[in-house]
């Protein structure tokens, strides 16, 4: 009798809570994907841009409160070795380097501001009506940023041979470019599940795709082909595989052809190239973007950057294996005297965020935060195969896709330090996973 009493106490606290932790929610993913955009076009106070670390704070004490009440976690145990392990793996670290507190600090809040957004819905199970409410807000902010993002480039950006302005709500056009991509894969999976029309898909897909081809940036040509073939071979089996396979390449070559003359007409020339394919079809022009030290040049290119810790650190196992500790690779926000202490030294040679976790957290560190993605992976694959709710299937498959477009993003962009991204994938993972475990105890 007492465990029936106690089990109606928890869904009756929960029923009165449950605008409170929606709402908690909403607010991230307004702050992240709209108020940069706001400071910046509205003149909004700076001081907001701190508000994703207080939500983030505020999650944080409402998962413990939460916690307490429920004494449920809706995730593997896997999920909490690692995250321990992780945990454990960065205080080392921060000991065997000696970090400035200020810098600690500063380590802290670029790889743990997201966790909290990941653990809530692993403790926390939220309704059906909040999670399309959710997906909702999701879908409008998404496709907001295509008429955003030409309004910079033909408004703002009139005269500017520059790509830069156009990001849309997000903080910079890199984040635009991810997300978008992200946003592609998930429309295909819709679209191989048979929940959007042939008819509808292309024309959806060309929207999402034209803020990308405006805003100078090379990298939606690594993730273009892996966002629409990914959710394919994820979602789909047999001759359906083999039909979607070539409607993917249809409309490859489809958002190519309106990605080479819009890129060529915006972006300036360099190096006397004649456009984007006169780069992409000299080797030597590839080789000297991708790794100009292999050319026998002076910069550092992407590739460059992720071998350099290797051979930097090299005579130094121990901390190729640990890493030079967590935000010793980056200024801080406390003031410059508490940046990290390799700042001068390699920060300039970062490219992308494997570079950035090789360097503080080592290989042990890029190890764990691997397992983590693959578990996500895992969960989300479950959660497609599993669920006899054909929106969640459809939303795991999808979701498994993402987690392998972002993966592949770690190899060319910082996309560690895009709040954005970052808030979104995590979140987002954390709903998956809980939604996986769910669907297996039943």
């Amino acid at each position: 009798m007492d465990r029936v009493s106690g089990e109606q106490t928890s869904i009756q606290i929960q029923q009165k809570n449950q605008y409170y932790y929606h709402y908690l929610v909403i607010a991230i993913l307004i702050a992240v994907l709209v108020f940069d955009f706001l400071r910046q076009e509205v003149g909004l106070p700076r001081a907001l841009s701190l508000l994703p670390e207080v939500l983030s704070g505020l999650c944080l004490l409402s998962i413990g409160v939460w916690g307490s009440i429920s004494k449920k976690i809706y995730a593997r145990f896997s999920y909490i070795i690692v995250l321990a392990l992780l945990l454990l793996h960065m205080v080392t670290g921060i000991i065997l380097n000696d970090v400035n507190p200020g810098t600690v600090l500063s380590g802290i809040r670029a790889y743990l501001k997201y966790i909290p957004f990941f653990l809530l819905p692993l403790v926390y199970r939220y309704s059906d009506e909040h999670l399309l409410k959710q997906f909702k807000l999701i879908l409008f902010l998404t496709f907001l940023q295509i008429p955003i993002a030409f309004y910079q480039r033909i408004i703002e950006g009139s005269g500017s041979r520059s790509g830069d302005m156009v990001h849309g709500t997000l903080a910079n056009s890199s984040s635009l470019s991810i997300y978008l991509m992200c946003a592609i894969s998930m429309l295909v999976t819709f679209f191989v599940r048979k929940k959007i029309a042939k008819s509808h898909f292309f024309v959806l897909v060309v929207l999402l795709f034209l803020p990308t081809t405006i805003n100078e940036s090379k990298g939606t040509l690594v993730l273009l082909p892996f966002a629409l073939l990914i959710p394919v071979y994820l979602a789909t089996q047999g001759r359906d595989k083999i039909k979607n396979t070539l409607l993917a390449m249809i409309a490859m070559a489809l958002l190519l052809s309106i990605f080479v003359p819009l890129y060529d007409h915006f972006t300036p020339r360099r190096g006397g190239e004649e456009g984007i394919m006169d780069f992409l079809a000299g080797e030597d022009r590839i080789e000297s973007y991708l790794a100009p030290q292999a050319m026998g040049g002076s910069g550092i290119g992407r590739v460059d950057a992720i071998l350099l810790p290797f051979r930097k650190l090299s005579d130094q196992p121990e901390k190729l294996l640990v890493g030079l500790g967590i935000g010793n690779m980056r200024e801080s926000f406390l003031g410059s005297k508490f940046s990290g202490a390799y700042l001068e030294s390699y920060g300039d040679f970062v490219r992308a965020s494997i570079s950035l976790l090789i360097w503080e957290l080592g290989l042990v560190g890029v190890v764990l935060v691997v397992f983590l993605n693959v578990f996500i992976f895992r969960d989300a694959l479950n959660l497609g195969k599993n669920s006899t709710n054909e929106l969640y299937s459809t939303i795991g498959y999808g979701w498994g896709s993402i987690v392998a477009v972002i993966f592949i993003g770690l190899f060319y962009s910082r996309i560690i330090d895009m709040d954005a991204v970052s808030y979104v994938y995590w979140y987002f993972s954390g709903l998956v996973v809980s939604l996986s475990v769910r669907v297996q105890s039943t």
